[in-house]
């Protein structure tokens, strides 16, 4: 018994250790780095900066890699790595993030939805890096 264990194990530890070498096209994406979350209420006025108005939820969230691959700021593909892409998730209710860059916060992915009382609790995102 004591034999097929240790069989067992030394097999284990060769299949792990060859798996890169057979499984070479599994997706090799940059890890993904949260870097701040957020998610308030607020309630804006007529702005300068074209803002929604009115009684608004805002949930954000600062990724690395974003999405933007050429560096110009704009999120982008270049036909052959997609960009990072967020969706948050509550209940039944899905909406994509906007990727939208900061000075002071170039890896943001923002949305703000109108105020529904059924939407305060948290959202779940899924963040996805290129194809992966």
């Amino acid at each position: 018994m004591k034999g097929k264990f240790i069989l067992g194990v030394v097999g284990a530890i060769l299949s792990l250790a060859l798996a890169p070498f057979f499984f070479t096209d599994i997706a090799c994406a940059e890890n993904i780095t949260i870097e701040k979350i957020y998610h308030h209420r607020d309630i804006r006025s007529p702005n300068s900066v074209g803002y929604a108005i009115g009684d608004r939820l805002t949930f954000a969230v600062n990724i690395i890699p974003n999405g933007d691959l050429d560096g110009d700021g704009f999120a982008d593909s270049d036909g052959t790595s997609p960009p990072s892409t967020v969706i948050a998730f509550q209940d039944s209710v899905e909406r994509n993030l906007f990727f939208i860059p900061l000075f002071n916060s170039p890896n943001h992915f923002v949305r703000s939805v109108s105020y529904d009382p059924l939407l305060i609790d948290s959202w779940q995102l899924e963040i996805t890096n290129g194809d992966d």
